[in-house]
């Protein structure tokens, strides 16, 4: 089964694409396979002439696992964010290791304020849906995992961070603070469209009532 990563950040105008990107690289490459970046030299990210530059990492991790970067444009911010999408089959990593140790360095490596998990057919079947909801202040969905910082947990459900994990707990595998924002690490299946749905339906009201 096919699934989806996506880490968002708030990019900054003062961090260059070229040293924002290479700053990630470096300290991915210090991680252990299949998630560690392995290609040396990594492909390279410059200034974009327009809206954004975006780098594929094919071959660079392990078998299955590509890693695409966008970087918005420095003088067109606005509330567009930098982001990193990880596409991967399930079935063919080290997901343990992905939940466990890979994502919470990953959240920290790309400095994001949200990150999700999740089937790629979920993201297919609700991708108008998700699209809807600002990714800065709303959560369309609770996913089979997924951290949020403390200004994301504040707009999306008028809660701290530690309020999130606490309203969550006995209900999900694991629930921890990192980076000063919830790790909510749903389950540890490997779910489909349809469990991943239900999970959404079972967790996502405990944040909103």
């Amino acid at each position: 089964m096919k699934y989806y990563l996506m880490i968002r950040s708030r990019p900054r105008p003062d961090d260059p694409i070229p040293q924002a990107h290479d700053r990630a690289m470096s300290q991915l490459k210090q991680l252990p396979p299949p998630w560690g970046l392995t290609c040396d030299p990594w492909p390279k990210a410059k200034d974009p002439k327009d809206y954004a530059e975006v780098v594929i990492l094919r071959k660079c991790f392990g078998p299955s696992i590509t890693m695409t970067a966008k970087y918005q444009h420095r003088a067109a911010l606005d509330d567009e964010d930098d982001w990193f999408r990880v596409d991967f089959f399930s079935k063919k990593v080290d997901y343990a290791m992905l939940l466990d140790s890979a994502l919470p360095a990953y959240i920290g490596i790309m400095r994001a304020y949200r990150a999700q998990l999740m089937p790629e057919d979920f993201l297919l079947n609700e991708a108008n849906n998700i699209r809807d909801v600002p990714y800065r202040t709303g959560v369309y969905n609770i996913a089979p995992a997924n951290f949020f910082d403390r200004e994301l947990c504040q707009q999306a459900f008028q809660l701290t961070p530690q309020q999130v994990l606490d309203r969550l707990q006995g209900k999900i595998a694991e629930g921890r603070i990192i980076n000063d924002g919830a790790y909510v690490l749903a389950t540890r299946e490997i779910l489909d469209l349809e469990q991943t749905r239900q999970l959404n339906a079972s967790l996502k009201p405990l944040l909103t009532s």
